[in-house]
C-alpha cells in the first residue's frame, strides 16, 4: 500500500482526530482506529474506524462513527469472515466492521463478566485476544468466542498483581502460540494445554513476536529477548522512554514500536533513528505487518515500508 489520501478526505475523517491503533487487513487494505481531539476536559470526544484500501494508485476508504470514544483495539479475522474486530479494552464488547454488512450485533467476549482485554492477534485466520488476569480468548464464530485456559494458572498466589497477566500473543501457527506479560511470564501453548516457560528475567514483558525464522523474539522493560521454549537469551539492551507494544518480523528485520519508541533489528545492530529520503522521519505509535508491508500509524501520520520505500499515506498535515 503506497497511495495517499487525498486532502479532501484529510479534512473531512482526520482533520482534528489522533490514531490510536492500527491494523492490515489483506494486502491493501488498512484499518485505523481515530479518535477525536478533545478542546477541553468536559468535551465527550468521538470516535471512528476509517477502513482504507488502495485500488489501482487510489485510495478507497469506509468508514464507522461512534458518538463516544473508549479505549479499544483493533482485530483482524479471515475465518469465519474477513472482517476487522473492535474489541473495548474495559469490558470485552466487541463491534465487527466490515464482511459484507454495514451494521453487525455487538458482541461479547464474555457472556455475563466484565473483562479487560489488553491485546489481540491473528492467528491461523482466527483472532485471539489475551485478558489481563492470564486469560486467553479466541473468536471461533460470528458472536462466538471461548476461553482457552486449559492449564492456564489464573490465580497465582503472588499478591502482587502486575506479576502475572498477559499484554502480547502471537503464534507460529493455532497449536504453537506464546504469551506474554508480567514479570518474565511466559507461556506456550501446544494446541491443547498451556506451559508456563521458564524465563531468565523478572522484567516486564510487554509484546512478543513469532518470526518466520524460527526464533520468537520477547519485547521486555529493558531487554530484547531470542529463544523458544524454555531457552532463551537476552540480544539486546534496551533504552526505552516507555515501553514496547507491537514487535513485528517484517523484511527478515525485527521492528518494534510503541507509543514514543521505535526501533529496528537485524540480528546484530539496533536503530532507533529511521531516514527517509534523506530526511529523519518520527516513528512511533501502533504497527502491524503483513507479507507485503509495514504499517506504521503515529498519532498525527500513517506511514507503510515494503522493504525499499517509506510511503506516506495520512501525512500529519496537507
Amino acid at each position: 500500500m503506497q497511495a495517499m489520501i487525498s486532502k479532501q478526505f484529510w479534512s473531512e475523517f482526520c482533520e482534528g482526530y489522533s490514531f490510536k491503533d492500527c491494523a492490515i487487513h489483506g494486502e491493501n487494505k488498512i484499518y485505523l482506529l481515530a479518535e477525536e481531539d478533545r478542546k477541553h476536559e468536559e468535551q465527550i470526544a468521538k470516535m471512528r474506524v476509517l477502513i482504507l484500501a488502495q485500488v489501482n494508485e487510489k485510495i478507497e476508504y469506509g468508514y464507522v462513527n461512534f458518538d463516544e470514544s473508549f479505549w479499544a483495539t483493533i482485530g483482524i479475522s479471515e475465518q469465519p469472515l474477513k472482517q476487522g474486530v473492535i474489541i473495548q479494552v474495559l469490558g470485552g464488547s466487541v463491534v465487527p466492521v466490515g464482511g459484507g454488512r454495514s451494521v453487525w450485533p455487538t458482541e461479547s467476549i464474555k457472556r455475563d463478566e466484565m473483562c479487560v482485554i489488553t491485546k489481540s492477534k491473528n492467528i491461523g485466520g482466527y483472532i485471539w485476544a489475551t485478558g489481563s488476569k492470564r486469560e486467553i480468548f479466541k473468536r471461533t464464530g460470528i458472536d462466538q468466542w471461548i476461553a482457552v485456559d486449559a492449564g492456564l494458572v489464573k490465580n497465582p498466589s503472588s499478591p502482587h498483581h502486575d506479576e502475572v497477566g498477559f499484554l502480547g500473543i502471537d503464534g507460529f501457527s493455532q497449536n504453537d502460540i506464546y504469551a506474554v506479560g508480567g514479570l518474565g511470564d511466559i507461556w506456550h501453548y501446544d494446541g491443547t494445554l498451556w506451559h508456563q516457560c521458564g524465563f531468565p528475567t523478572n522484567d516486564k514483558l510487554t509484546a512478543v513476536c513469532c518470526a518466520e525464522e524460527g526464533f520468537v523474539y520477547v519485547a521486555s522493560r529493558y531487554k530484547l529477548w531470542k529463544g523458544r521454549l524454555n531457552q532463551w537469551e537476552a540480544v539486546h539492551e534496551l533504552s526505552l522512554a516507555n515501553y514496547i507494544h507491537d514487535l513485528c518480523w517484517f523484511d527478515n528485520r525485527l521492528w518494534g514500536c510503541g507509543p514514543f519508541d521505535f526501533f529496528c533489528w537485524d540480528g546484530k545492530t539496533l536503530e532507533e533513528n529511521v531516514t527517509s529520503q534523506d530526511s529523519e522521519l518520527t516513528l512511533m505509535g501502533s504497527m502491524d505487518c503483513s507479507a507485503g508491508f509495514l504499517l506504521v500509524a503515529g498519532s498525527k501520520s500513517v506511514r507503510t515500508f515494503d522493504g525499499r520505500q517509506w510511503h506516506t499515506i495520512v501525512p500529519g498535515r496537507m
